[in-house]
């Protein structure tokens, strides 16, 4: 890690994931650390090594040697990590109610520094009581050792069932994702996307964000005659590599579905669609759509917490039972049928500029961080 600068507020990110794997988390940790360096701050990234290796001085990564004790390992190494590099910081920024979320907070106590944890989603439960018995006594003492905790949105913080969960919405760059009509021809064509009604699905392939449960909804009889294309960005999870095959089987898959994989544009290449979509089983905040809304683009969303209260404000949002294959096709049939109301694109930038701006979240997190830099006595109470 290097060394910060004399006259500037400085943050370490701690993360449990590799920042660059297709996650929300990563995208949040890598957008809040860019705007904070931007604005003065001086920012590092703790996280365990993924696929892309980085080489900048901002970006520090922790290589695990196991496998089944890879969590208490990334616990260890990040408190060690912290411990040697304790002058280069002056706050903390732990993701998750996780282990090495855990060891950064008491790291953090015995350094006297704050440790901010941001919740993004409660993980459910596994199966294993012993499993389960461990994850409930990890997010409890997190929260416990944690200076000050933070919730991507309402229902996150509703199901930790803490009152002193601050709650900082997720926002994005809408100066980066919006409307790009030039954009959309161009890349339309080079997808061989002519005059069709288009879905697009961006994220991991993944049961939790409901994939299997598009490509199902897709070989439904009542989309059978329909003419529309499902354009599908992102890529595997390595937590399970096979579900596209598993899913797909030995049948041919539907016609109407358009595997592109993961992009590097994807503010651009979300401009091919007419409505995006989001299955997914669960979420804390999801970065999708609140990009598909900056696009401009209305979205078809699972009946989630969170997902209703999001179209609350945006009102450009239809809305299917979770987990129901029937639904999904069923409403992805209608509005192939009747089409994008008038004004709901526009309606769906307007929410997005108003709501959910990556601005937004880095001045709470700003203030927060000033706060807490104060003598205790002036932030005990703040909450």
């Amino acid at each position: 890690m290097h060394k910060t600068r004399s006259n500037s507020e400085s943050v370490l990110f701690v993360s449990p994931y590799p920042i660059h794997r297709i996650t929300g988390i990563g995208r949040f940790v890598l957008d809040l650390s860019k705007k904070l360096s931007a604005q003065g701050f001086e920012t590092t990234v703790l996280s365990p090594r993924g696929e892309q290796r980085q080489h900048d001085g901002r970006h520090t990564e922790i290589v695990l040697r196991t496998t089944f004790l890879a969590n208490l390992e990334l616990s260890m190494k990040t408190a060690s990590r912290m411990l040697s590099a304790r002058r280069t910081f002056r706050i903390v920024h732990a993701q998750q109610a996780h282990l090495q979320s855990l060891a950064a907070c008491l790291t953090a106590r015995i350094l006297g520094k704050p440790c901010v944890v941001t919740l993004h989603l409660k993980v459910p439960k596994p199966s294993s009581i012993l499993k389960s018995a461990l994850q409930s006594l990890v997010e409890r003492a997190t929260l416990v050792a944690a200076t000050v905790c933070v919730a991507v949105g309402k229902p996150v913080a509703d199901m930790y069932g803490r009152e002193q969960v601050l709650v900082i919405e997720n926002g994005v760059d809408t100066d980066l994702f919006q409307p790009m009509a030039d954009v959309r021809a161009r890349l339309r064509s080079e997808l061989g996307i002519e005059d069709q009604f288009v879905f697009v699905f961006a994220g991991r392939w993944a049961r939790a964000k409901g994939f299997d449960l598009l490509v199902q909804a897709l070989r439904s009889k009542s989309l059978a005659n329909r003419e529309f294309r499902t354009v599908v960005f992102g890529d595997r999870t390595p937590d399970e590599p096979t579900l596209v095959e598993d899913v797909l089987g030995k049948e041919v898959p539907p016609r109407s579905l358009q595997f592109v994989g993961p992009v590097e544009d994807l503010p651009a290449y979300l401009n091919v669609a007419d409505v995006f979509l989001i299955p997914s089983r669960f979420e804390g905040m999801p970065l999708g759509f609140l990009e598909a809304l900056a696009t401009g683009l209305p979205v078809l969303a699972s009946d989630i917490p969170i997902h209703i209260e999001i179209s609350k404000k945006a009102g450009c949002v239809w809305t299917f039972r979770s987990e129901s294959v029937t639904a999904l096709a069923g409403a992805m049939a209608e509005i192939v049928d009747q089409r994008v109301p008038d004004g709901w694109a526009d309606s769906a930038r307007m929410a997005a500029v108003r709501h959910y701006t990556l601005d937004k979240v880095v001045s709470a997190y700003r203030i927060l961080y000033r706060r807490l830099t104060r003598p205790r006595s002036q932030y005990s109470s703040f909450l």
